[in-house]
């Protein structure tokens, strides 16, 4: 997200997975799919690790979607939204880069709005309060607030999350 066109083209190709990777990770996952994964494990790592952006069943922060709302989503396709989560951003939930006149740079989901400020929302609930008088750009990014590489957090046995989403009452 650096101001400098040249930098992002250069940094793009080090930092980026191209949709070859992120799809190889789904399949890894896919085994996650087969059988009823254990629901307690599941509400685990919703608790540890999803809830610092996501509700479900009033625990959680509200950064991006509740999760009580994708009950009747297919397993397959959590599973893609969780591993490949920049593919379809929920309207309401884009990624925004707000750069200031004073060159700080803040980037997060747009959470409540006045006339002379806005706010952005990270993960575990943290907000920043901006004067929209210093902003100097603002614009939304084709990226995911939510980790793009969320297997580095959540194993394929962890993925019983995905019987805990389809099942938490």
């Amino acid at each position: 997200m650096n101001n400098d066109p040249a930098v992002r083209d250069a940094a793009r190709p080090l930092l980026e997975q191209t949709p070859k990777d992120r799809e190889a990770v789904v399949k890894r996952y896919e085994e996650a799919l087969d059988g009823s994964g254990d629901v307690k494990k599941g509400e685990e790592v919703f608790r540890s690790i999803c809830s610092k952006c996501h509700r479900l069943n009033g625990y959680g922060a509200e950064v991006g979607p509740d999760l009580g709302t994708v009950r009747n989503q297919p397993k397959q396709v959590l599973l893609t939204d969780i591993l490949i989560p920049s593919q379809a951003i929920s309207q309401g939930f884009e990624s925004y880069v707000v750069e200031t006149k004073s060159g700080g740079n803040f980037d997060g989901v747009i959470g409540p709005q006045t006339p002379t400020t806005i706010t952005l929302r990270h993960e575990n609930g943290k907000e920043d309060v901006i004067q929209r008088q210093d902003i100097r750009n603002i614009y939304v990014t084709n990226l995911s607030a939510m980790p793009g590489d969320l297997e580095k957090q959540v194993s394929v046995d962890q993925m019983a999350l995905l019987e805990y989403l389809k099942t938490a009452k």
